[in-house]
């Protein structure tokens, strides 16, 4: 059975229901559309992809695994699934996680290149309705039950992101 050549899992703060992946030696970059605005969940630049979660208020779960070819689609079906390619500069990735910053040089890559990225979304609707479903309870925010509510909550929504040499390049 085929399995990644490296693999990290990560928690990831999202803010304005997002966070995305990008090169480490690009970051950044202004012209990736915002995934609302893209008219789906990703938005896809150059050297990075920008994720839109369902929700900002409670961590979500990140998994991003190096392949050496194109993994076999999930046996889990996602919730979400969307694909990208992405030119890697440094062959190193960082996540951003935009006001809250970067986390850096969390991936890897056996070279700098071309890549494809598959991410796949699980229980971003039912965390979302979670989360509102807290505020209709909750008057005060910083309610210590609040507070204990959302870390409850911290990992169920979660991504997968593979990436692996686009050898169309």
């Amino acid at each position: 059975m085929a399995a990644p050549i490296f693999a990290v899992d990560l928690s990831v703060s999202p803010d304005r229901k997002m966070f995305g992946i990008a090169d480490s030696a690009v970051g950044s970059d202004v012209s990736t559309p915002v995934p609302s605005s893209a008219g789906g969940w990703l938005g896809i630049g150059d050297s990075e992809v920008l994720v839109g979660t369902g929700q900002d208020i409670v961590e979500v779960a990140v998994r991003m695994e190096s392949w050496a070819a194109e993994p076999p689609d999930d046996l889990d079906p996602a919730e979400s699934s969307g694909s990208a390619r992405l030119r890697m500069p440094s062959g190193r990735i960082s996540v951003n996680e935009i006001t809250g910053g970067w986390q850096s040089d969390v991936l890897e890559l056996p070279e700098p290149g071309t890549y494809r990225v598959r991410v796949d979304a699980y229980g971003r609707a039912r965390t979302e309705q979670a989360v509102a479903e807290l505020f209709a309870r909750f008057e005060d925010v910083s309610d210590p039950a609040f507070e204990a509510a959302c870390e409850e909550l911290e990992g169920r929504e979660r991504y997968v992101i593979r990436i692996w040499p686009d050898r169309g390049a």
